[in-house]
């Protein structure tokens, strides 16, 4: 009888059903549900790495496991109320996340290893907040009247609240890029930098910004003339050195940089237009006072909400938290 069920416990144990119950041993019981070990070992691990590489302090396991419980009432929620994130969404945002970082996919990938997360996982993160954030809309448009002339009014005319209404200084450039490879020989330098004051000599005679972007931008933005975006002074210091930044916030629309030498390669900026920034007239930020404390709002309901489900719900950490 023994040897039998030795037998049994091999077989389960080669085809994957007992390894696959140790590895998803029951971390916490909330209500019908669980959050395995795995998942939370998961997590835990995501967390920890997060906090080293953003240099803030290491959570809990206890603050870890709240996160789970809250993410699982969330999607329980979403699910009864038929709030729904699609694939496709997250695509998309995970696309844009990959172009405004300039990311291949071989870098993406590299970046979700040294994050610890599969790809997966990534857009089961963006899925909870998308998740969260409708259902605090929808708790708010079904929970909340109207928001009165007065406390808007008040929101605007309260000295607290000038930074949130504040329009920062802002740019609009358009750019001429001269590359330089790493491996360039001193004289292939040489050149490059020669080739950037002609240009720049040019356009102090009088030529064309735009004229000279078609002729020698290697950048492909130069069939759109150059244009490269809007920017604050914040922005522009993630590629930008501060004296540069602060000599560009200096120029007036229509003046162009001197050549400024980058990792690779020359760049000369055109500011095309110049807002200095500063406080919002009303008429302005009334909406979007309005949107937010709407948005306030209705995180004051969730968080009621979130609070009352977890009350209600019998929840049991069965691993150590410690």
């Amino acid at each position: 009888m023994k040897v039998f069920m030795a037998v049994i416990v091999f077989i389960m144990v080669a085809s994957g059903l007992a390894f696959a119950e140790v590895v998803d041993g029951i971390a916490a019981k909330v209500g019908a549900d669980i959050i395995t070990i795995h998942e939370f070992n998961s997590a835990y691990g995501q967390a920890r790495r997060a906090a080293l590489i953003l240099g803030d302090e290491v959570p809990s396991k206890k603050e870890v496991m709240n996160k789970l419980i809250d993410n699982l009432l969330i999607k329980k929620e979403a699910e009864a109320r038929g709030v729904i994130v699609t694939d496709e969404e997250l695509e998309k945002i995970i696309a844009n996340i990959k172009k405004q970082g300039d990311l291949s996919d071989g870098k993406f990938e590299e970046q979700l290893k040294r994050e610890g997360l599969t790809y997966e996982q990534l857009k089961d993160q963006y899925r909870i907040e998308l998740l969260k954030t409708r259902l605090i809309n929808q708790m708010a448009s079904s929970g909340i009247h109207t928001i009165d002339e007065q406390e808007i009014e008040s929101f605007y005319n309260d000295p607290a609240n000038r930074t949130l209404l504040s329009v920062p200084p802002i740019v609009k450039l358009a750019e001429i890029y001269l590359p330089l490879a790493p491996d360039a020989s001193y004289q292939d330098a040489v050149n490059a930098k020669k080739q950037a004051n002609d240009i720049y000599t040019a356009v102090k005679s009088g030529q064309s910004f735009e004229q000279l972007v078609k002729q020698y931008s290697q950048a492909p933005n130069k069939d759109s003339e150059g244009y490269l975006g809007s920017y604050t002074k914040e922005q522009l210091s993630v590629f930008l050195k501060p004296e540069d930044v602060n000599f560009i916030f200096s120029l007036d629309s229509g003046d162009v940089t001197p050549p400024i030498r980058l990792q690779d390669g020359y760049y000369l900026f055109k500011v095309r237009e110049k807002s200095e920034g500063g406080m919002m007239k009303f008429s302005e930020a009334r909406e979007n006072i309005k949107s937010y404390l709407v948005r306030k709002k209705g995180e004051g309901i969730f968080e009621s909400w979130l609070l009352k489900v977890r009350q209600s719900t019998k929840i049991q950490n069965i691993i150590s938290m410690e």
